[in-house]
C-alpha cells in the first residue's frame, strides 16, 4: 500500500487521479488538498489535519492559488523531517524553465499530465510500480 498525497486545485484533475488509480493494480491510499497551503498543513499534521498518514510520495501540480508547487516544493526540501519525502510534479507546464526550476528546487522528477485518460492511467501505473518498488522493495 503507497500513501499518496496529490496537491491539485482542479477538481477536474484529481478525479482523473482517482479515475486512474482505480484501473491500475498497486494498491494505494489517496488523499488530496487544494493547494500548498492545505498541503503544508496536511504535511507538518496542522488543523484540520492532525491524525491523517504520512505520505510516502506527494504529486505536485505547480501553478496553484495561495501557495503554489513551486513555494510548497521549497517548503518541503528545507524541512528536515519532510525533505526525504519524494515530491513528483505533475503539471501541464512544458515550459523548460519550469522544469529546470522544479529540479534546482529538489523535485525527484516532473510529468507533464496526459491529455488522454489512458495515458493517464499508464502513467500512474508507472508512477505507482516505481515508488511502491523504491519504498517497498517490491
Amino acid at each position: 500500500m503507497l500513501n499518496i498525497l496529490l496537491v491539485e486545485d482542479n477538481e477536474v484533475n484529481v478525479k482523473l487521479v482517482e479515475e486512474a488509480l482505480k484501473k491500475i493494480e498497486h494498491p494505494v491510499v489517496l488523499e488530496s488538498v487544494q493547494d500548498g497551503a492545505e498541503a503544508i498543513n496536511f504535511i507538518t499534521k496542522k488543523e484540520p489535519y492532525e491524525n491523517v498518514f504520512k505520505p510516502q510520495i506527494i504529486l505536485l501540480d505547480k501553478n496553484m492559488p495561495k501557495v503554489n508547487g513551486l513555494e510548497f516544493l521549497t517548503f518541503i526540501k528545507k524541512e528536515e523531517a519532510l525533505s526525504k519525502i519524494p515530491v513528483l510534479m505533475f503539471t501541464t507546464s512544458t515550459n523548460p524553465k519550469d522544469y529546470e526550476t522544479c529540479y534546482e528546487l529538489g523535485v525527484n522528477t516532473y510529468f507533464v499530465k496526459p491529455i488522454k485518460f489512458d495515458q493517464y492511467v499508464d502513467l500512474l501505473d508507472k508512477i505507482i510500480g516505481y515508488w511502491s518498488q523504491a519504498q517497498f522493495g517490491h
